[in-house]
Order: C-alpha cells, then structure tokens, then sequence
C-alpha cells in the first residue's frame, strides 16, 4: 500500500511540475506561496519558527514528508494500541509543528478513536488522512 502511496504522489508531483505550478522564479514562488491552503499548509505558522530562512523551512518541510509518511505506515502496520497511538501521536505532533493542519486534525481524531475503536470510522478517516498527507506533500513540493 505504502508503495502505490508514494507512486500515486510522484506522479501527482511530476502532473504539477508539468503545468508549472512548482519551482520557477521568486515572483512565480510568491505566487504559488500565497494560493495555499492554509488548511492544508499554513506557511505563517511555519515562518513563526522559521523567521523567513527558506533553507531551514525547505529542511523541515522535508522531514515532515518523511515522517507523514513513516507515520502513515506505522498506523496502518501497528499491532496493539500502544504502536497506534504513538504512530497517530507522532504524526500529529509532526503535522501541527509545521502549520499541516488537516493532516494534524486527522491524526487527532484517529488517535481518539482509538485501535480498537469502530473500524468503519477508523478506515474512512485513514483514507482522509492518506489523502490529506498527500495533498500536503504535494503542495510542499511545489514549494521546492
């Protein structure tokens, strides 16, 4: 699953890339930068740590992909309550840290629903959060 994920995210990354919604000029970047979804990204939050160094948001921003990521499949791979919660807690706290507010919002309701909560609610809000994830992924990479 987790590898269908990250193909399914590097095509949606390559589909943008093509149609130019990621890299290019400072003036393209500000533009891109502002039609953000702060749901989905909330670069003022971020800049709150990061004070405007694009290098050191560039390497957070990076670290919360692998984590969501790494955190996603904990989830789906955790074999007790404790391996959930940790992986949910985790992400949570990943996603809050950079201004990721859906994907953070998600992993607190599946933290509060529990491992052994209704498995119905705990797979339609795991497919929330995959695409949550992915969508946030995506939209830090055009950033890069």
């Amino acid at each position: 699953m987790l590898t269908r994920f990250r193909e399914k995210m590097d095509l949606a990354v390559q589909n943008r890339v093509e149609k130019g919604l990621g890299g290019g000029c400072a003036d393209e970047q500000k533009d891109v930068r502002s039609q953000i979804d702060p749901m989905v990204l909330d670069l003022k939050h971020l800049d709150q740590y990061t004070n405007g160094d694009m290098a050191l948001e560039r390497e957070l921003l990076g670290l919360f992909k692998e984590q969501a990521v790494l955190q996603f499949e904990n989830i789906n791979n955790a074999d007790d309550e404790s391996e959930w919660v940790m992986a949910a807690h985790t992400l949570k706290g990943c996603a809050r840290g950079v201004g990721a507010c859906r994907v953070g919002e998600l992993s607190g309701v599946l933290e509060d629903v529990g491992f052994d909560g209704d498995a119905d609610v705990r797979a339609s809000i795991l497919e929330q959060l995959k695409y949550a994830i992915a969508v946030c992924i995506v939209t830090v990479e055009t950033l890069e």
